[in-house]
């Protein structure tokens, strides 16, 4: 099984409706607005795969993703002082289908962050450099922990801080835009 880790940017406005209704966010996520124009055009999508109209030309929100790196990149962030930092892994709030079987939880879809929040992480992350980074990644400590997907030796450091970088430039981007963002696996 393979497994990354998506950032999309998102407002927060549009973050709200989802954590509300989170049926909108397949739509959101193929640049569309979040409601479906008919029940049969909600049909058409989910049976068949059909592409409304309304979403045909549409852009998708802007997006990365930090490939298998993603976990060894939350180990090392979440040892840093600031709990904001483990947003890969925890916080934000929950996107939630309902479920009739669980009344307050549901399968998690994603976890949103706000605006501020993304200008706070970008803002910490500023000051976290390669060098701190590195020193931080002990690819001994990340192998006896077993984190996914366990390659993890000092070769990885160049493949792990090309997606830290990556990362970083994305939620400074989304920081100077004033946007939130939504956390998904994949």
């Amino acid at each position: 099984m393979s497994m990354v880790v998506i950032l999309t940017a998102i407002a927060d406005d549009i973050a709200d409706r989802l954590v509300e209704d989170p049926t909108g966010l397949q739509r959101f996520l193929l640049g569309g607005d979040l409601a479906f124009k008919s029940n049969e055009e909600r049909a058409a999508f989910y049976r068949d795969g059909v592409l409304p109209e309304s979403l045909r030309g549409a852009l998708p929100p802007p997006k990365t993703d930090m490939d298998k790196a993603w976990a060894a990149i939350n180990h090392v962030l979440s040892k840093q002082p600031n709990p904001l930092l483990a947003f890969i892994s925890r916080g934000g709030r929950d996107i939630r289908l309902p479920s009739k079987r669980r009344a307050q939880t549901g399968r998690l879809l994603a976890r949103v962050f706000s605006a501020s929040q993304v200008s706070e992480i970008d803002r910490i992350l500023a000051k976290l450099g390669d060098h701190d980074f590195s020193t931080a990644f002990d690819p001994q400590e990340i192998k006896s922990a077993k984190i996914y997907p366990d390659i993890w030796d000092e070769q990885r450091l160049d493949y792990v801080l090309h997606w830290f970088r990556r990362m970083k430039a994305f939620l400074k981007e989304r920081s100077e835009h004033g946007e939130g963002i939504l956390v998904s696996h994949a």
